[in-house]
């Protein structure tokens, strides 16, 4: 089974608990703004 390394990243972050997120939109993480 293939993941995109924003489904990989953001399913780490709720295995640690983490509950926000902080950053600037632009460019080049819109991709990952669409899983978040």
């Amino acid at each position: 089974m293939k993941i995109t390394i924003a489904e990989y990243l953001l399913k780490r972050l709720k295995e640690v608990n983490v509950e926000h997120m902080f950053g600037v939109p632009g460019d080049y993480n819109l991709g990952f703004l669409d899983y978040v």
